[in-house]
């Protein structure tokens, strides 16, 4: 008995200590190191607002691969001979293709992030078509479709970034 009440009244003077310990608050997130930080400043003054008629190489080869995209499914969905129904999804996926290359072709930034929503979706298909066995020319195919996809998806990152820029005054 003498040993449970030790024990309970450690216990009570636990309690009590934790009850009159001042609360810390959590920790605040950490801050970015210097070399982060004037690394990022420094990708950040790089970066040039695009001018009115500036149209990146990316941009001519993301509106190109929104449209054949669009075509390419219609074109399946004939030669599969679909009836007049079963077009009806391959007519809207064109027309909504044919609108993400006409918002990346002007720069829209909706336009360029559809395009990136597109290429991203189209990427982790093409990697799940490899998990079945494929002939080689296949696996071929969708590994330089992944390629193409990232890269494009890559180049557009920093398009976003130019065109969310503010127009900086000169002189």
């Amino acid at each position: 008995p003498a040993l449970a009440q030790r024990s309970d009244r450690r216990r009570r003077k636990a309690r009590r200590a934790a009850a009159a310990a001042p609360i810390e608050p959590p920790a605040a997130a950490e801050q970015p190191t210097e070399p982060e930080l004037s690394r990022t400043e420094r990708a950040r003054a790089e970066l040039q607002p695009l001018q009115p008629e500036e149209r990146p190489p990316v941009i001519y080869v993301a509106s190109a691969v929104a449209v054949l995209l669009g075509l390419a499914n219609l074109i399946l969905g004939i030669a599969a001979g679909a009836g007049a129904p079963d077009l009806v999804p391959a007519i809207v996926l064109l027309a909504l293709m044919g609108v993400s290359a006409y918002g990346t072709w002007n720069l829209r930034y909706w336009g360029v992030l559809t395009m990136q929503a597109v290429l991203g979706i189209s990427i982790v298909f093409s990697a799940l078509f490899l998990i079945a066995p494929q002939p080689l020319t296949t696996t071929l195919a969708f590994v330089a479709l992944i390629g193409l996809f990232g890269w494009i998806f890559w180049k557009l990152v920093k398009i976003m970034a130019r065109i969310q820029m503010p127009n900086r005054p000169t002189g």
